[in-house]
């Protein structure tokens, strides 16, 4: 339920936008000084995550050594009897002669174990969990400090290999940089709609602040990424990358926001809602929200034509 919503001013926008850098400055300050005074601490840590995952990847190897060495003798590595091959009409294999005791699984070999077991070795490697950073910072309860960036920047200012990059895998800073870019991605995309339908409708308004106030929670800000309307209709478009990102809660939100003012102002014009995606998935993946392809309206002009694709593909109507 809520209890209040107000369309923040262009001042009241820009005051919110750099409180949220300051407070983003601020945390990074916070987690540099938290860094330092615990280097000893993640220095440990580090190698102690190290050390763990080699110790399994050498068991590992040493479960598949001593695997092979049954194979090759064609031993059975729960009572070690001799292994016999078997013809079956479901494909041959190797199998121990006491396989009616019930009490123990015993040994049955493919044909092939041969491919099997070097697909096996060439596939074994010091595991590394992409998340290997944020792990070692919950272990040591710094999550609301530190954040998986700001300690892999700290252990290369101090020397310290990225343990993915050292074990084979891709850079974790890398994988991190690739979100990044996605994000910057999505500003030139915005940026792109943004100008485009903005020109078709008599009013428009681009990242629309809303404080608000939902009934038992503090009070918070919404922002919209695009509200296009006409005398009859207010548009509420929240543009995404893809379908994959669509958030329907939020979606809802927005829509019941711009409803409550509309009604709270005496502006009786209707109030429509959709998602528009800006990228077409190679892979088709179902999802049962309604949205709308840009590519389907990039190339109109018309703000008709444009209300018309919107409305076939509406998310939320009405109030």
């Amino acid at each position: 339920m809520i209890e209040s919503a107000q369309i923040l001013s262009k001042q009241e926008l820009t005051s919110f936008f750099l409180s949220i850098s300051k407070s983003y400055n601020s945390k990074k300050i916070n987690a540099i000084n938290v860094l330092e005074t615990n280097k000893q601490l993640l220095i440990d840590s580090y190698y102690e995550l190290e050390s763990e995952q080699v110790k399994e990847y050498y068991a590992h190897k040493k479960d598949l050594l001593k695997l092979k060495s049954f194979w090759d003798n064609k031993i059975c590595d729960v009572c070690e009897s001799k292994l016999r091959l078997v013809e079956s009409d479901y494909g041959d294999f190797w199998g121990c002669p006491n396989y009616k005791d019930t009490e123990n699984k015993h040994r049955t070999f493919s044909i092939k174990t041969d491919e099997y077991l070097i697909q096996r070795f060439q596939d074994a490697k010091v595991r590394i969990n992409s998340n290997w950073a944020t792990d070692i910072i919950r272990k040591n309860e710094m999550k609301s400090i530190v954040t998986a960036s700001d300690l892999l920047r700290f252990y290369d200012s101090i020397g310290f290999e990225d343990l993915r990059e050292k074990y084979g895998y891709r850079n974790s800073i890398d994988r991190i940089s690739g979100y990044l870019k996605a994000k910057k991605e999505s500003s030139i995309e915005e940026k792109e709609i943004n100008q485009h339908l903005s020109k078709l409708f008599s009013k428009s308004s681009i990242q629309t602040g809303i404080r608000y106030k939902l009934k038992d929670q503090h009070e918070k800000v919404a922002i919209i990424d695009l509200i296009l309307s006409n005398n009859s209709t207010v548009n509420i478009v929240e543009i995404k990358r893809s379908k994959l990102d669509i958030n329907e809660e939020q979606l809802k939100l927005y829509h019941s926001l711009i409803c409550h003012i509309l009604h709270q102002t005496g502006d009786n014009r209707i109030c429509k809602s959709l998602f528009l995606v800006y990228n077409k998935m190679e892979y088709d993946y179902p999802i049962d929200c309604k949205y709308l392809l840009y590519d389907e309206i990039k190339h109109i002009f018309s703000e008709d034509i444009i209300s018309s694709k919107f409305d076939e593909n509406l998310y939320t109507y009405g109030s």
